[in-house]
């Protein structure tokens, strides 16, 4: 099981050493305008997760959220995500992260992201190491 819906709010529990990959969909989604992707023309939009307000992601001693090819992650007003021990966001490629006021990422993990990946938030939304690595 690597996330399930927790309780009766809108959030996702990730277990322990499980992992969730937001990738670029090769399956054509739209008959015009390509995306250009690794030298090759998709007709897929990227792929985005959206935290809507009050939504969350409880993410297990371990587990990983990784943006690739484009991806993005977003939260919105008072969303979160909690991160444990060991657990790791990892942003890369021009995949982007979006913050919105009132939202929070908290814990003992790291967000780790290449020198092409988009960081937009507050100041004070993120509340673990935040760390940048070479591509």
């Amino acid at each position: 099981n690597v996330a399930k819906t927790y309780n009766q709010k809108e959030e996702i529990l990730l277990e322990k050493k499980a992992g969730i990959l937001l990738d670029q969909g090769l399956t054509p989604t739209r008959p015009i305008n390509p995306v250009g992707i690794n030298g090759e023309n998709i007709f897929a939009d990227t792929t985005v997760l959206t935290l809507n307000d009050s939504a969350g992601i409880i993410m297990k001693k371990r587990s990983r959220l990784v943006l690739d090819n484009e991806s993005s992650l977003v939260l919105k007003e008072d969303s979160r995500i909690s991160l444990e021990r060991k657990t790791k966001i990892i942003i890369s490629d021009s995949s982007r992260l979006i913050i919105h006021p009132g939202a929070m990422i908290t814990g003992n993990g790291k967000i780790i992201h290449s020198g092409n990946a988009s960081l937009d938030m507050p100041q004070n939304s993120i509340k673990v190491k935040v760390k940048s690595r070479r591509n």
